[in-house]
């Protein structure tokens, strides 16, 4: 009987990439400023999370180097409906050196107040999609 032969495949580890809190600088509407920082922080860390070069999972190595994600979200209501604006923050981690920004910017009309809250969702997560893509793009250009 002959030898088996093991093939072993070299992964190299993702980059790891901190998620800080967003924050929401600006809300027509407190329960906005509240609800949506969170919510934001969950899907930025989801998005990176599904890529095939990033991870939010801390690295064992306390010298490892990797990214920092942090930005701001302004949403207001204007006499013709929402504007919102995200601009998030790209930096290196540990040290935080921003080397550069993913902005997304959009509006929608509202003529309906019952549907505010489902227009507000829609409108976050055109920006969330949009921006996010501009920075895991730029990450995963840098990436090892």
């Amino acid at each position: 009987m002959a030898p088996t032969r093991q093939l072993h495949i070299f992964m190299p580890d993702k980059s790891y990439v901190q998620v800080a809190n967003i924050g929401v600088k600006e809300a027509f509407d407190n329960k906005y400023k509240s609800s949506l920082s969170g919510r934001i922080k969950e899907e930025l860390t989801d998005a990176v999370n599904g890529s095939s070069k990033l991870t939010t999972k801390q690295p064992a190595k306390k010298d490892a180097e990797g990214f920092y994600l942090d930005g701001a979200l302004s949403l207001k209501r204007t006499d013709k409906g929402l504007e919102a604006e995200l601009n998030l923050q790209l930096a290196t981690w540990p040290k935080k050196a921003i080397f550069g920004m993913a902005k997304s910017k959009a509006a929608v009309p509202v003529s309906n107040e019952a549907r505010l809250d489902r227009d507000v969702n829609d409108l976050v997560d055109a920006l969330l999609e949009d921006a996010s893509k501009k920075a895991l793009k730029e990450f995963e250009k840098r990436a090892p």
